[in-house]
């Protein structure tokens, strides 16, 4: 797919653009927790928030040097890290915090 092939500059582009459309939908989508899952003003608009920190600090943490290679030694065993995008994922978020949750998973 593309989002393995692309570099580190436009995932942090395209993870920058997913905060601003998340900005701009915000009250949708506190609307749409407290209809849907019954939370009550303030958490729903917590939970939005609290999502849009979690997107802005991986991407703060991309552009300072994530994803590129480590070294790591322990008990005389090196170890070279390297991050990399895998591809498509699934993933099943809880019912309290469906959002946050779900991008915590998606996101890093």
């Amino acid at each position: 797919g593309a989002w393995p092939q692309m570099s580190q500059s436009a995932r942090i582009a395209l993870m920058s653009e997913v905060v601003d459309k998340l900005l701009l939908r915000r009250e949708e989508m506190a609307n749409v927790l407290m209809h849907e899952i019954g939370k009550n003003y303030k958490d729903a608009y917590a939970e939005v928030d609290r999502t849009i920190t979690f997107i802005r600090s991986c991407v703060e943490e991309m552009e300072s040097g994530w994803g590129v290679e480590s070294r790591s030694w322990k008990n005389g065993v090196v170890a070279y890290i390297r991050r990399s995008a895998i591809g498509v994922i699934l993933a099943l978020g809880p019912a309290n915090y469906p959002l946050n949750e779900t991008y915590a998973m998606i996101i890093p």
